[in-house]
């Protein structure tokens, strides 16, 4: 530790620099960087986007949480991605030199159009979706292709699902009611076998009373269910307005997305290279550091016993006294000649 200190103390102004100078050019970086306009568009939901089994299903999750993860997923699709750019003239902001190779040009479409559009929600039905774009023009052009993207794609991905879960609904029913059947038959054995018996008397017959009690409040759940799937697939067959509707049309703000953030990162990453440096400068002094501070480095340097340390003590216990000087003399610390007093 003493190395350590000893090093950075005694090239402190290097130190400072090397962690200043990566944090300035960072934040001019960033502050270089183009505005961007953020273009937005809020949707209402109307009923919850199907997906995942029955069992999976989550009863506490709303509209809006269900039709924003399927907003988030379906952007991670390619086909979907290049849909929207597509629909957007993404293309036409790439360079020349990028719009000459299609491949490269459409991974970069989809990278650009997964990462940075935006699905949130803001509130049980209110979904956010935003973009943000040095160009207000494109930023709004991509919103409404995504609204108008989903539009097209949500009735038929709906659909799809609420088919599947139908089907798996529709499966489980028939096991719970062939359950209740059984639970039903045992009970009505019971009694035909021990006439008089009742619940209150009976334990064995309150736990079969139980059974089939329980099992047509299983039937019961999963025909709620079902129901419930029949009424959404019903809506969604008149169309995907039956999932959503456009509360704020696409729009972009009249000023530029504050860049708090973007300095915020860059300042970030400049404090963490200029430490990283530092860390490494360190390193690098400590290696090729030869001093001797104990003991034990000295003995890694020769071989030779040590017979004598002499303690290190400060400056004013090694200057002698007024006594010792024979009488009106004292020693000036400073390297004087003695002086005389009467």
């Amino acid at each position: 530790m003493q190395r350590v200190l000893e090093s950075v103390f005694a090239r402190w102004g290097q130190f400072v620099a090397m962690l200043v100078l990566p944090l300035v050019i960072a934040l001019g970086i960033a502050q270089a960087q183009p505005r961007q306009y953020q273009g937005s568009a809020t949707l209402w939901a109307l009923q919850s986007f199907t997906g995942g089994s029955t069992s999976a299903q989550d009863p506490a999750s709303t509209p809006a949480a269900t039709q924003a993860a399927a907003i988030s997923e379906i952007l991670q699709t390619k086909s979907f991605a290049l849909a929207i750019g597509k629909a957007a003239d993404l293309a036409s902001t790439y360079s020349p030199s990028a719009r000459s190779n299609p491949v490269a040009l459409n991974d970069a479409i989809f990278s650009d159009i997964s990462a940075h559009v935006q699905a949130t929600t803001s509130g049980a039905n209110l979904v956010t979706i935003t973009y943000d774009n040095r160009s207000p023009a494109v930023a709004q052009r991509v919103v409404q292709a995504v609204v108008n993207q989903y539009d097209l794609s949500a009735a038929q991905l709906a659909s799809s699902n609420t088919k599947q879960l139908l089907l798996l609904s529709q499966q489980e029913l028939q096991q719970v009611q062939a359950t209740a059947t059984q639970a039903n038959a045992a009970e009505t054995t019971y009694l035909i076998n021990h006439p008089g018996a009742t619940a209150a008397t009976d334990p064995q017959f309150k736990a079969l009373q139980d059974d089939a009690t329980n099992a047509l409040y299983a039937v019961s759940a999963i025909q709620r269910i079902i129901d419930q799937l029949n009424a959404q697939a019903s809506a969604v067959g008149t169309g995907s307005n039956a999932l959503f509707s456009v509360v704020d049309a696409p729009s972009v703000g009249s000023q530029p997305v504050s860049r708090s953030k973007t300095l915020l990162t860059g300042g970030i990453i400049g404090l963490a290279i200029g430490l990283l440096a530092c860390i490494i400068y360190i390193a690098i002094l400590l290696r090729r550091d030869r001093s001797i501070y104990s003991v034990s480095d000295l003995q890694r340097v020769t071989k030779a016993p040590v017979l004598l340390q002499i303690p290190l003590m400060p400056p004013v216990a090694l200057a002698p006294s007024a006594n010792q000087l024979g009488g009106g003399e004292r020693l000036l610390l400073n390297g004087s000649a003695p002086e005389r007093w009467q």
